[in-house]
């Protein structure tokens, strides 16, 4: 006789699939893909950004560039965006050839800026839009890709418990054949804090992120009823925003070893990029029905191992032996850990979303792959000083950024900007000499008795120093 401990929590009843009584018609198929936007084919309404030159080939991430040019999204926010979204629709369906196992191409990926800046809740909500009407236009295709296919979507806070049933893996039936669907979900949240919680409370559900995002084929969990819940297929996905101050207030210090942060693809965004004082429709560019549609073809059509070309091999193994130089007596390490693993899934986004058959990740592929992620980690060691536990940190970060802002002026005019953001004048002054010793603050008196300061920015390689 079994011990009622050791119960596994039973599959839910399969049920027959059903087509949806109201559905969009789908306009793709595998031999008529999307065609990519151009610029030629809209109204032009916005200002290039300098990032602008890390875009990547023609396909569904720079068609949902062009639907977000009219407001005050930047660039890589979409960029960021679309790869979730494709991350998320692609499952464990598509996955990197990668040793003994897959390497499935799921992302964590949070969007970081001061308050009522850069418009990261609106790039999130037009992500999620997309998602709406996935469900019908697949159902109007394939009933079995559909079910396969299906979000699941989760938005409010949530406690390591609650996950458990979240995870639980469905099942249904198609002409008296039994289909599953792994545990999945795909957590989307406009400000992550309130997804966390307080550091105190959430080191539970950091936990249980970390171990999630390694997509195991099995795993089990412990309930409180001293049960077990079976994860079968794990696939699981998050999108976040937040502030500065805000993801300090959430993140636990132990998540900023080799755990969770190591996981997490962090977007940093320190001021506007484009100003838009009402939210403006970009004429010509693809609607949101439209970039539906677009990610429908994407997800009929990405299925099964991918690899890379043998020029896109010879270049990656270049840039891993320089990577794992690198990370020896690196300060940021820990956080650098997986920039391996994240390139390669990486790299299966942006293959996916050129709209075009087929499963070699080409010389071009990783190379926008490689320049994104470059981009992303670049202030990697920065962030994480900004938002450590250490004051002394913090404060080098955010007189560091002030100057980055303000340039060059006089001094009564810096020190109001210190003033403002509340840093003591002891610890002002200390770095302010370190900075003229370094040559990147300049200091010169005008004629008039009065002192100009100039900030001079260094460039520094983000990954090898």
């Amino acid at each position: 006789m079994s011990d009622s401990s050791e119960v596994i929590q039973t599959q839910p009843e399969v049920k027959p699939l059903e087509r949806a009584k109201d559905f969009h018609v789908y306009k793709y198929n595998s031999t008529n893909p999307p065609i990519p936007y151009t610029e030629a084919d809209v109204t032009k309404v916005w200002q290039d950004e300098p990032w602008d030159a890390n875009l990547p080939q023609p396909g569904f991430l720079t068609d949902l560039v062009l639907t977000t040019r009219g407001i005050e999204t930047p660039t890589k926010f979409s960029i960021w965006s679309g790869l979730f979204a494709i991350s998320t629709i692609l499952k464990r369906d598509a996955y990197l050839n990668w040793g003994f196992k897959p390497l499935y191409p799921n992302m964590y990926v949070i969007l970081v800026a001061p308050p009522r800046m850069c418009a990261k809740s609106t790039v999130i909500d037009i992500c999620e839009d997309i998602f709406l009407g996935l469900d019908d236009l697949l159902k109007s295709v394939d009933l079995k890709l559909a079910f396969r296919k299906k979000l699941n979507l989760h938005h409010s806070k949530i406690t390591p418990e609650a996950i458990n049933d979240l995870l639980s893996p469905e099942y249904a039936s198609e002409e008296g054949e039994k289909i599953e669907r792994g545990s999945e979900v795909s957590f989307i949240v406009s400000e992550l804090t309130t997804f966390l919680g307080k550091q105190k409370y959430n080191v539970g559900l950091i936990d249980n992120l970390t171990k999630l995002y390694d997509s195991r084929d099995i795993d089990d969990e412990m309930t409180r009823g001293g049960g077990k819940s079976i994860f079968k297929n794990i696939y699981v996905t998050l999108f976040g925003g937040t502030t500065p101050d805000s993801f300090k207030n959430s993140i636990p210090e132990e998540a900023f070893g080799g755990g969770f942060m190591s996981r997490v693809i962090v977007i940093k965004q320190d001021t506007p990029t484009r100003y838009f004082p009402t939210p403006q429709y970009v004429p010509g560019a693809p609607t949101i029905p439209e970039l539906t549609q677009r990610l429908a073809w994407i997800a009929q059509n990405s299925f099964g191992g991918y690899q890379l070309s043998r020029e896109a091999y010879i270049e990656y193994s270049k840039w891993y032996r320089q990577f794992k130089d690198n990370l020896v007596g690196n300060p940021n390490g820990n956080a650098l850990a997986r920039m391996d693993t994240n390139l390669l899934k990486l790299a299966v986004l942006i293959r996916a979303q050129r709209y075009e058959r087929g499963n070699t990740i080409t010389l071009n592929d990783f190379t926008d792959a490689l320049k994104l992620l470059t981009d992303a980690y670049g202030e990697i060691g920065d962030f994480m000083k900004e938002v450590s536990s250490n004051q002394w940190e913090s404060m080098q970060i955010q007189i560091k950024r002030i100057l980055e802002h303000f340039k060059k002026g006089t001094q009564k005019q810096l020190w109001r900007r210190f003033a403002a953001a509340g840093i003591p004048e002891a610890l002002l002054e200390i770095q302010i000499q370190q900075l003229l010793k370094t040559g990147q603050l300049s200091r010169s008196v005008q004629s008039d008795g009065e002192i100009i300061y100039e900030y001079n920015e260094i460039k520094e390689d983000s990954y090898a120093t």
